[in-house]
């Protein structure tokens, strides 16, 4: 895709771009005075900040700015399930880029709700400013501190919550029990429901031969040379000649299952649960995102 960024300093006034991502006050003063009061950590009250939900697709951008009212430097910090690909500095999916108060910025790219690729202008501002650029299909949440550190109470707090493109889906419940048997390796349980109605895209995943090919060649091999995948039915009876690692995977996937179908994996002894991604092409690079290419 082609794209041109300028950034720099300009003599003449161009014209005002509307902003569509614009960062408010979600608590007010007065609530975090009496969060203070109850010794409420800074987390909790972040989680109970309100936000607002961008939607980009790759290539696009979008601005963020401030309302008037909120003062002092700004603590952005990402937040999201994957810390592989998400740490409180950096965000595999978004690239925010700062601009200093003063700065004039020439963009041309494709902006969120735009058809095609345009020059944008943005004029200099009394204070700093973002944008940001969506690299990859990813969700993440940028929670954003006025006068705040991560030790400290924030006076003012908000989350912009990004998705571009179709992200991976998240864990239907991260915290599923441990396998009681030891285990090392890669594992994958798909579940579904013998009587329900799946869409196509579905049925063409639990038939697909390419997912299939792709776990038996990179799943942990049993000890009779076997792949550690299986595909069974939420009411499946797991007989007493499965391995005991396999017993053990069920008893702590059967009680976490929500709506099918849905993928278990498991790495080492830790076990996630996910919704289906969208098709075959999408599922597999979701298994190699965990058992490699």
């Amino acid at each position: 895709m082609y794209r041109l960024l300028i950034a720099l300093l300009l003599l003449a006034t161009p014209g005002v771009v509307e902003a569509q991502i614009v960062i408010s006050g979600a608590i007010t003063q007065e609530q975090v005075n009496e969060a203070q009061k109850q010794k409420e950590s800074a987390d909790l009250l972040l989680k109970r900040a309100g936000g607002v939900s961008v939607k980009l697709e790759v290539g696009e951008f979008d601005e963020i700015i401030r309302q008037d009212n909120i003062a002092g430097d700004l603590l952005w910090q990402w937040t999201d399930w994957d810390k592989r690909l998400v740490t409180p500095t950096n965000c595999a999916y978004i690239a925010k880029h700062d601009v200093a108060a003063g700065e004039t910025l020439v963009i041309r790219m494709k902006r969120a709700g735009d058809k095609e690729i345009k020059t944008h202008r943005f004029p200099a501002r009394p204070k700093p400013w973002s944008w940001v650029e969506a690299v990859a299909d990813g969700s993440a949440t940028l929670a954003v501190s006025a006068n705040g550190d991560p030790g400290k109470m924030p006076v003012i707090v908000s989350n912009v919550m990004f998705t571009v493109g179709t992200p991976t889906p998240k864990p239907v419940d991260p915290v599923v029990d441990p396998i009681v048997t030891p285990v090392t390796g890669f594992r994958v349980v798909f579940v579904y429901e013998k009587d329900q109605k799946l869409t196509r895209e579905q049925a063409n995943i639990l038939a697909s031969t390419k997912i299939i090919d792709y776990m038996n060649q990179k799943t942990a091999k049993d000890d009779k040379g076997r792949p550690s995948w299986r595909k069974w039915d939420k009411d499946v009876v797991v007989s007493d000649e499965e391995s005991k690692v396999f017993r053990d995977i069920w008893a702590a996937i059967k009680p976490k299952l929500g709506t099918l179908p849905q993928i278990g994996i498991v790495r080492d002894s830790k076990i996630d649960l996910f919704a289906l991604p969208d098709n075959e092409q999408k599922t597999i690079e979701f298994l190699q995102s965990f058992g490699g290419k």
